[in-house]
């Protein structure tokens, strides 16, 4: 069977609601080349779908985006394949393929598989976050039909935006500048999408992950016009504030880091300011969160304090009050999301793009999650340590938070969240408990990051966003360890340490808002 073939039955597949049986199309199309291990990888994640549903773990709300999610990745890499078969290496691995019919047992479940969907009418909706967090549901239908979403009028998605988010990263990256001075790419499709992923793999964390959502809009084949405007809309009015998060959230770790050591007296304004956001019951507006860093940036120039990003002084000149930014950032609340028509879509383009315009050195930096360190150390040899971590965000590969090992001299903290420039994480800015990887928590493989959000309003808990799909996550002191309590004999089980992990987080989050704020009348919750 030809390329064209396999990837053709697989998007009939995916159309049908048939996802087992695209999946073991795609092992068997992919089983004699170098991509193998992506279809082994989405096999894998398709496994722990089936283990959600046994154990009732996911629920209506997260199963609605889960569809669209496992749909982007596999049409995804179908596309790469599409665009990479005229290689002469490929061509000659698919020729291996081309001679090759399904293995007996791949082609067994994909049969079985169309059967169970045909006869059941089953559709499986998961949900794909960062290192394989899944979630599932199946729905029951009387009757199952694909009909075509009626065709309305094509809005150019991220035409506005783009040539913007080029012209931000100019100044810090040879390629935009180049793709700056010459708009040709622009008018020319595949141009176009070639520097739209140059854009998203660019782009720090998971501000490279929720750019991409944006660039993969016009993968929903079966969305009426109307359907996607509006989830472009909101994925946009999601992207601003995680990027004043990350930026407000990383001077605040750097000036908690200073004044720990260094304690500085704060004019009473400055010093409720930075109070508020800590003790904040709902969420910060994207005005709330200027004002915020602008607070901030005044703070480490007035200090002397080194910034965490080298180049935000220079970003600082556009910071203006009523300047550009500022006028980007109060119009910003009255784009809503109920909104849903191409001159609304334009308008978000527009107001994002002037909203990260001072931002472009954001793809000078990398963001990792340190999830476990081993101590290794042999006879007359020198200690070593070993780092387990994930790389957040995407590479020039459209790998997704990979997770590595790095076997070195020198330890870290774990669990962190770790900011920095350049090829080498260690002594990066630790983001922790502002931003957390709740898998690292969690035990849990892969990542799962979470910017601090709230406090609930009743009884005071953290809340965190989860970007993965929005939703609010908390986390409370369970007091699990006392001023009596052996640790060691504590920790020998794994629930007890996801609950000392997670007080850790509150611990974390406490000592930071008495340092920073200069209020020691704050409890610590260590003496409850």
């Amino acid at each position: 069977m030809k390329l064209d073939a396999y990837i053709k039955q697989i998007r009939e597949r995916i159309a049908g609601g048939q996802f087992k049986a695209a999946l073991s199309l795609l092992r068997a199309m992919l089983e004699h080349t170098p991509h193998l291990n992506e279809a082994i990888q989405q096999s894998a994640r398709y496994a722990d779908i089936c283990r959600q549903v046994r154990l009732g773990k996911t629920g209506q709300d997260a199963a609605a985006v889960a569809l669209n999610q496992l749909r982007w990745d596999v049409l995804e890499l179908l596309s790469q394949l599409e665009a990479q078969q005229n290689s002469v290496a490929l061509e000659e691995l698919l020729e291996e393929v081309q001679t090759l019919s399904l293995h007996p047992e791949w082609q067994r479940e994909a049969e079985n598989a169309v059967l169970i969907a045909n006869s059941q009418n089953v559709v499986l909706q998961s949900e794909l976050h960062a290192g394989g967090n899944i979630h599932i549901v199946t729905n029951i239908y009387g009757e199952q039909k694909q009909q075509s979403a009626p065709a309305g009028p094509h809005y150019e998605f991220n035409k506005r935006l783009v040539p913007l988010l080029i012209k931000a990263m100019a100044s810090y990256n040879e390629k935009a500048d180049r793709l700056s001075r010459d708009l040709s790419w622009l008018n020319l499709p595949e141009d176009f999408n070639r520097v739209q992923k140059f854009v998203f793999q660019s782009f720090i964390g998971e501000l490279g992950k929720q750019l991409r959502d944006l660039v993969r809009i016009d993968v929903f084949k079966e969305m009426t016009i109307e359907e996607k405007q509006r989830y472009y809309i909101d994925k946009i009015l999601d992207i601003a504030p995680r990027t004043f998060d990350l930026l407000n959230y990383a001077l605040l770790s750097a000036w908690w880091d200073y004044v720990k050591v260094t304690p500085l007296a704060l004019h009473p304004r400055q010093r409720d300011k930075l109070a508020a956001c800590f003790d904040k019951n709902f969420e910060y507006n994207l005005e709330q969160q200027f004002q915020l860093l602008r607070t901030l940036v005044e703070l480490f120039r007035e200090h002397a304090v080194p910034f965490p990003f080298q180049e935000l002084p220079d970003a600082a000149d556009q910071m203006a009050e009523n300047g550009e930014l500022h006028q980007a950032c109060r119009a910003w609340q009255n784009l809503s999301k109920k909104n849903y028509t191409p001159a609304d879509c334009d308008q978000a383009e527009s107001l994002l793009g002037t909203v990260m315009s001072p931002f472009g050195f954001l793809t000078l930096y990398r963001m990792v999650s340190i999830k476990k360190i081993h101590y290794r150390q042999m006879h007359h040899d020198d200690a070593r340590y070993m780092h387990r971590f994930v790389a957040l965000g995407l590479d020039n590969k459209h790998s997704e938070d990979a997770e590595k090992l790095n076997y070195c001299e020198l330890s870290e903290h774990t669990p962190a969240v770790l900011l920095y420039r350049g090829d080498n994480y260690q002594n990066g800015l630790n983001l922790f408990p502002f931003i957390i990887d709740y898998n690292a928590l969690m035990l849990e493989p892969g990542a799962k990051l979470c910017f601090f959000s709230a406090t609930d309003l009743n009884d005071g808990a953290l809340q965190y966003r989860f970007l993965g799909d929005n939703r609010i996550i908390r986390i409370e002191k369970t007091g699990i360890c006392k001023p009596e309590t052996d640790l060691n004999e504590l920790l020998l089980q794994l629930d007890n340490l996801k609950l000392f992990n997670l007080d850790c987080v509150v611990d974390a989050f406490m000592d930071a808002r008495r340092t920073i704020s200069g209020d020691v009348n704050i409890i610590n919750l260590n003496e409850l």
